[in-house]
């Protein structure tokens, strides 16, 4: 089976974000898959970025043209890499403000080989002053541990707190991190709007989940830790709370 793995730097991230995503890539179970590509749309160096891969985990390492011409949208660099990166049997996009459990690579390969599946990820949202070591600590856990720890908190009571988690719900679809088989590829058909939105960019997984409703699986094996970056043009509520709480 062919697996190709998809690191994506999105455009308001730091070296550091990288350097830590990375981390958590090096930090894997042991497995060996087909591929890794870069897909960097970002002003970051890809030079310095692929210095940073784990090649021992891939056969082949790559960069794959980020479209300079194309909205800044997750929706429309999503569509990209389902229209443009091929050739595998399974894709994992690994978004780089992104600090992965230890488990995911391994547990990606044994998820049902007879069916087409779409796999959203649940995560945590770590706050602005959360440490790397915050984030591995998390990270770390299983979701029904981390989900006890006293310093996780809800969206609703979440002053103090380090930790906030998000759930991917039925009917609740969002984008986080995802995985998908090679016959998703032509399912995934966002809107223009979508494609064109800078934010709100998951109504095209609840599409798919309404047109075909096995093809979204749920797995508290895969989870991941957001890290916190800034974001310019974003007005929501818990981006612009005080400087040590925001997430």
């Amino acid at each position: 089976m062919k697996i190709t793995y998809i690191f994506h730097v999105i455009g308001t991230l730091t070296m550091q974000h990288v350097e830590w995503a990375l981390e958590s890539l090096r930090r894997q179970d042991p497995f060996h898959w087909d591929r890794f590509v870069l897909y960097n749309g970002s002003d970051l160096p890809t030079d310095s970025i692929m210095a940073l891969v784990p090649r021992e985990f891939f056969d082949r390492i790559e960069v794959f043209p980020y479209p300079t011409t194309l909205p800044k949208s997750c929706s429309a660099d999503w569509l990209v890499q389902m229209q443009e990166i091929t050739g595998a049997d399974r894709y994992l996009c690994h978004k780089a403000d992104f600090y992965l459990p230890p488990w995911v690579c391994r547990e990606f390969e044994r998820l049902p080989r007879k069916r087409d599946f779409l796999v959203l990820f649940n995560k945590y949202d770590m706050k602005s002053r959360a440490t790397i070591d915050d984030i591995r600590r998390f990270a770390n856990l299983r979701w029904r541990e981390g989900m006890k720890e006293p310093d996780r908190g809800t969206y609703g009571a979440h002053l103090g707190k380090l930790a906030i988690p998000f759930v991917q719900i039925k009917g609740g679809a969002d984008g986080t991190m995802h995985g998908y088989t090679d016959g998703v590829r032509e399912l995934y058909r966002p809107s223009l709007q979508e494609v064109t939105s800078h934010w709100g960019v998951a109504v095209s997984f609840r599409v798919l989940e309404m047109k075909r409703p096995r093809l979204l699986l749920r797995n508290s094996l895969f989870f991941a830790c957001h890290m916190w970056h800034e974001s310019p043009d974003r007005t929501d509520w818990n981006k612009n709370t005080s400087p040590e709480e925001r997430f």
